[in-house]
């Protein structure tokens, strides 16, 4: 569905992604709330319609709130992203409960990522 890493892309600051569902419809709805959720970004899924596609292009918050949806056919949804929200999210955690990026934080530079071949480094320092 998305096809780029999307914890390096919130961490560069990206607010939003956007990628293709999956084949099945009811899949690709949970896939992409749940990348919103663990990745604390809104999630722009555009789809083609019928007849070659399955349409159900949606938008989803950082919290995992489907703030929009397209039907099946040929349709145009507009939404208006609240870039505060992701600062919101990342400062407060989802629902208030997960500091995905604090966490990280506390383990510092010895927290070892090899898929990246390096290692974690933490934010520089906010008051």
């Amino acid at each position: 569905m998305i096809v780029c890493d999307l914890r390096h892309a919130t961490r560069r600051g990206y607010a939003g992604v956007s990628g293709n569902q999956v084949a099945n419809e009811r899949s690709a709805l949970v896939l992409a709330r749940a990348h919103a959720i663990v990745n604390q970004v809104y999630v722009v899924s555009v789809n083609a319609s019928g007849p070659h596609g399955l349409g159900q292009s949606l938008v989803v918050d950082p919290e995992g709130l489907v703030r929009q949806q397209a039907g099946g056919n040929d349709e145009v949804i507009v939404d208006v992203l609240d870039l505060d929200a992701v600062t919101r999210v990342h400062r407060y955690g989802t629902l208030g409960l997960n500091r995905m990026w604090d966490q990280m934080d506390a383990h510092g530079p010895n927290l070892s990522l090899p898929m990246y071949g390096g290692s974690y480094r933490p934010r520089p320092f906010r008051p």
